[in-house]
């Protein structure tokens, strides 16, 4: 019962900030012990894994949907494991001259552009900048598979850029690496 109990607090709305804590705690077991009762349940390990996965989802979009930066805490909620991340709240710091390296770099960022932030000495996050909100000045972060993963300011996106927390791994929009790939393989095929 305490497992189930624990599921559904996961996924309910109107999240606080003490919450997060607690589900960076809690979610880690809470996903091993869902993964062997549905093995006692009979489930194939792929058929759990798939369910698990769409379940870390459901659970992101709900920490996502009642948390912000503004708020105090930055949801980088998942690397490439899927494993979630939790990082210190941003210290109030002043903001860059608009003349600064990293703001003119982080403002002629493209929509596409693969990031890898840092947010302990062992955890990063890849993600792409999938959309720039001037009138929010908001730049929205996704994964892999496309779930918003960090939202950043412009500033704080060059803090971070200054500090060396964050760096750029790809300018090319994946796809276009992709064909870029495959353009290679079929001319080194082809001689």
């Amino acid at each position: 019962m305490n497992t189930i109990d624990v599921l559904l607090w996961t996924v309910q709305p109107d999240k606080q900030e003490s919450d997060f804590e607690r589900f960076v705690k809690v979610n880690p077991r809470l996903l091993v012990n869902l993964g062997k009762a549905l093995e006692v349940a009979g489930f194939e390990k792929a058929e759990a894994d798939d369910a698990l996965g769409k379940l870390k989802k459901i659970q992101e979009q709900c920490f996502i949907g009642s948390l912000t930066p503004d708020s105090g805490v930055a949801l980088e909620a998942t690397d490439e494991a899927g494993q979630v991340n939790d990082s210190e709240p941003a210290e109030a710091v002043e903001d860059l001259p608009e003349d600064d390296e990293h703001v003119i770099e982080v403002s002629k960022y493209p929509i596409g552009i693969w990031l890898e932030f840092h947010t302990d000495s062992e955890h990063m996050i890849r993600c792409t900048l999938a959309a720039k909100i001037d009138t929010i000045d908001k730049y929205v972060f996704v994964n892999s598979q496309g779930v918003k993963v960090i939202e950043k300011s412009r500033m704080g996106l060059a803090r971070e850029l200054k500090a060396g927390t964050v760096k750029v791994i790809s300018e090319a929009p994946l796809m276009e690496r992709a064909m870029e790939t495959v353009i290679g393989k079929l001319r080194e095929g082809g001689s």
